[in-house]
Formats: C-alpha cells, structure tokens, sequence
C-alpha cells in the first residue's frame, strides 16, 4: 500500500497536496460558477457543488491512471502478467487509494461551500450522487490505461477524456440547456444525466451507467488484448 502511494507525486510533498486538494479545486468552482451566473445572473452553488463533482471525478481519473502507468515503469504490470493479469489485492489496493483520494477532495471542497454559505439541497444531492462519480472516474482511469498502454505518451486517453468532460459533463448549466450537437455527444461519457440531478432536473444516472458499463466492457477486451501484445513482445525478447 506504501510503495503504491509512492507512485501519487501529489501525495508527496505537503505544497502539493495543498495545491490539487483545494486551491485548484477552489479555482475551479470560482471560475465555472462565475461562468454559469451569466446564465442566472447570480453566483450558481449549484454549478459549484457541480464543479466539485467533476473534480472528484478528474482525481478518480487521474490517481488510476498515474497509479497504473507508476507501475509500469517499476515493471510490475509484467509480474501481474505472470499471474495470469488479475490479482486482487492488486486491483483493491488501488480502487482503495483512489477512493481515500477522491473522498477527502470532495469533502474538503463541499466543505469549503458550506462555509461560504451554499445551499443545503444540492450538497445533499452531491452526498448521495458522489459514490457514482467515483465509480465513473475509476472505470474511466482503467480504461484510459489499458487504451494507452503501449502508446509513447500513456496520458493520451486520460487528458483527452479530462478535456473533454469538462464540455460534456454539464457543469457549466445542465445538459438539457445545451445544443443539439453537443447533447448528442455528451452520451460519449457517463457524466451529464448524472450532473443535471444537481440542478434538480429528473435524475437519470441509469443511462450514465450503462454508458460507464460499455466503458468497463471495452477496457476489459482490450486489457486482455493487450495482455497478449505485452506476452508475445516478452517471449520475442527471450530468443
């Protein structure tokens, strides 16, 4: 469990743990609520406790993600190749870290708009919809993983996704209110029907579940495809 925390670089200088714990998370909710008043003319804590979903989630994302590349480079993806690719206490001890990660961001932050005055509904409504996003951003970490896993650059999938939620997750205002085109394309990841229950519109999670579920049927297929690349390029370099 140590050695795995090792591999999280924000985790090991207190500056650092400070910076992506609450000043970038704080920075967030700023500059996406402001963007959203324009809207409503007023400051949204709907669209910041919003933003403090997403950024649970992009933390889910983004420690998977690091986790399993740091193994990578240490070699021990090929130790879990030897053992068939799954192991778990392997795959626990990560889900563990990453949900410890993301639960004290969310709470340090919903914490902070509930000092500041925020609305008990949606904070209660951000309670009771965490563990989903949580769940999105560690099947979607996996999957940017296992996509990349023999790219030159093994952040491609994980940054092209964490760019892309922040268009269509419906933060900024819910996915009803947006164009036909980008609705359309919201359904590309499982965030949008789940955001816009924090603007009290009908909760329809369902549907970002399923989507998550194809998600997790895809990383599997190719995880196991990969195994395979990974296992030939191995026994190549023995002769």
């Amino acid at each position: 469990m140590i050695a795995t925390l090792s591999a999280v670089d924000y985790l090991q200088r207190k500056k650092t743990i400070f910076l992506k714990f609450l000043i970038l998370p704080a920075i967030n909710i700023i500059l996406l609520s402001f963007i959203s008043s324009q809207y409503s003319s007023e400051f949204s804590f709907k669209a910041a406790t919003a933003t403090v979903m997403l950024s649970g989630f992009l933390i889910a994302l983004e420690t998977f993600t690091t986790l399993l590349f740091g193994d990578r480079k240490r070699g021990i993806d090929r130790l879990m190749l030897a053992q068939g690719g799954f192991n778990y206490y392997y795959w626990l001890t990560k889900i563990i870290i990453v949900s410890f990660v993301t639960i004290i961001l969310v709470l340090v932050n919903l914490l902070f708009l509930y000092l500041l005055g925020g609305d008990l509904v949606p904070l209660r409504q951000a309670f009771s919809v965490f563990p989903l996003f949580l769940l999105y951003g560690i099947v979607l970490g996996f999957a940017a993983f296992v996509l990349a896993w023999q790219l030159d650059n093994p952040y491609f999938f994980s940054n092209l996704i964490s760019a892309s939620s922040l268009v269509l997750a419906g933060v900024i205002i819910p996915i009803s209110a947006y164009p036909p085109v980008f609705a359309k394309l919201s359904y590309l990841l499982p965030l949008a029907r789940t955001m816009a229950y924090l603007y009290g519109e009908q909760a329809l999670w369902q549907i970002d579940f399923i989507i998550m579920l194809i998600w997790l049927v895809i990383a599997i297929v190719v995880y196991f495809y990969q195994i395979n690349i990974v296992l030939k390029k191995q026994n190549k370099s023995l002769f």
